[in-house]
């Protein structure tokens, strides 16, 4: 079976299996913890109004609810990516022509003032200045045709081996065969027929009102060099071999030529530097996020277990360095205008070594800490909650109070933290645990994943059965790998 709307394991995704109801029910005992609904008219706030009254019944048959996803008929989960990408190859694509723009305005430079003599001969015989804009502007066009007959075959093969590469790799469809769009054509013709003679008009303009007394009489455009500010400051350099004065004057006979030169070289430059920054922020940044936690593996499991045992466990496994027991319990918050939203609360030691994500606002954890929360930067953005503000959510069918002490800038938009102690006693599960943070002796795939297959024969042999299990290191695989197709792009465009 073939299901697009998944992300394919490639791109990060889970591997993913399909079953009739009846072999799902023998595999997962009867149970099911996913609703799809389908409404009979699609508008945003209908779907939220909707999933609201669903979650509102099923919470009170005793089912709880962890959250939900609206989605845009018609519109593919990979979309919002394909957008990015072609917003990043348009800019890149729009320099990549100006500096096209630069080499075809130096070359026909070159070429006029070479032929400055020829063009005064041309005048000399009664060739207009019309006349010689449109011979040189015709060479333009040649220019702009034989880059065409390279263009149009290596665009149209590039462009499917690219959108195969994307669509197979990480959207998880099957690219179409190989095809040309007229659009695409008509595009590639427009610019390589009318930019050169738009970028050679300066030059050709610049030549072609030359007087045939100046062009005769003169060696090229540069025949004026010697009268300007900048000409007598490099007269006045001394001391210079004559080979190297000359052509330090010879740089700067032609100052526009140089000017274009210098600027092309310029834009070249950046735009390679910008590409190898971009790609290295991309990296520390997935390295600083997913290490929130400072652990190489994690260990969750479907209900609480003694933290002492669960520690006592991991610790007995060959390469585990230190284990840390942390709680985790899934909510809603309670909003001030009324509406609710999903939230996880993560139980944590005040003294945890594994916490190592970024505080933003107020403090951390602390000991003596009870119901306090460090709360997720980005929640507190989107509803407006501050440092000092009390957030409220709703626990065993309780409400309970919580003091925000601090913000904490994560990679989700789920996770808050609290005191660990606090979070057992409300949720009835006092010195237990449901998941484990462990740190290896090496840090590597391989190695995280040995250690995790090694954990979960533990826990099973000590009768304690694990529902999940992380390792960092292949996680921050999994994210680079999504940015992996933005920075060859870019790494592209900055070689053209």
């Amino acid at each position: 079976v073939h299901d697009y709307e998944r992300n394919p394991p490639q791109s990060g995704g889970n591997a993913t299996f399909y079953a009739t109801p009846e072999t799902a029910a023998w595999l997962t005992g009867g149970d099911y913890n996913r609703l799809d609904v389908r409404m009979q008219a699609h508008s945003t706030e209908g779907a939220i109004e909707i999933s609201e009254r669903i979650r509102d019944r099923l919470e009170r048959i005793g089912s709880s609810v962890g959250g939900n996803w609206i989605r845009e008929p018609g519109e593919h989960w990979f979309q919002a990516s394909v957008d990015t990408m072609l917003v990043i190859l348009t800019v890149l694509g729009a320099l990549s022509l100006g500096m096209s723009a630069f080499l075809i305005t130096n070359t026909m430079n070159a070429i006029i003032v070479q032929q400055v003599w020829q063009i005064g001969v041309m005048k000399v015989l009664s060739a207009t200045s019309g006349r010689v804009v449109r011979i040189y502007l015709a060479i333009t066009l040649i220019y702009g045709g034989l880059a065409l007959l390279l263009a149009i075959p290596l665009g149209a093969v590039g462009a499917h081996l690219l959108a195969r590469w994307i669509l197979d790799n990480h959207a998880n469809i099957i690219s179409g065969p190989f095809q040309v769009k007229p659009i695409a054509l008509g595009i590639q013709l427009a610019v390589g027929l009318v930019v050169p003679p738009l970028a050679g008009l300066v030059p050709v303009l610049g030549g072609a009102r030359i007087t045939p007394h100046q062009a005769i009489s003169t060696y090229g455009l540069g025949g004026r060099f010697g009268r300007g500010w900048f000409d007598r400051l490099l007269g006045h350099v001394r001391r210079l071999p004559r080979p190297m004065a000359l052509s330090l004057r010879n740089t700067f006979r032609r100052k526009p030529r140089v000017s274009l030169t210098l600027i092309a070289l310029a834009l070249g430059g950046a735009m390679f530097m910008i590409v190898m920054s971009v790609a290295g922020s991309f990296s520390d940044t997935i390295q600083t996020l997913i290490n929130d936690y400072g652990d190489d593996v994690r260990i969750g499991f479907d209900r609480p277990y003694r933290r002492g045992r669960l520690v006592e466990v991991a610790e007995s496994v060959p390469g585990v360095v230190r284990a840390e027991t942390w709680g985790q319990y899934g909510t809603r918050l309670k909003l001030a205008h009324g509406g609710d939203r999903s939230i996880g609360l993560r139980g944590m030691p005040h003294d945890s070594e594994f916490f190592q994500a970024r505080i933003v606002g107020g403090r951390g954890l602390q000991a003596g800490d009870d119901h306090a929360i460090l709360f997720n930067y980005r929640i507190a953005v989107d509803e407006g909650i501050q440092v000092g503000d009390e957030v409220r959510f709703d626990i065993r069918d309780e409400e309970t109070v919580w003091t925000v002490v601090g913000l904490v800038l994560l990679t989700n938009q789920y996770d808050s933290f609290v005191p660990i102690d606090t979070l057992a006693q409300e949720t009835g599960t006092v010195n237990r645990g449901t998941r484990i943070h462990v740190a290896c002796e090496q840090h590597d795939v391989e190695y995280q994943q040995q250690v995790i297959q090694s954990l979960r024969d533990a826990y099973v042999a000590n009768r304690i059965e694990p529902a999940w299990s992380w390792g960092t290191a292949e996680m921050r695989e999994r994210e680079w790998e999504g940015f992996k197709t933005i920075v060859y792009l870019l790494l592209a465009m900055a070689a053209l």
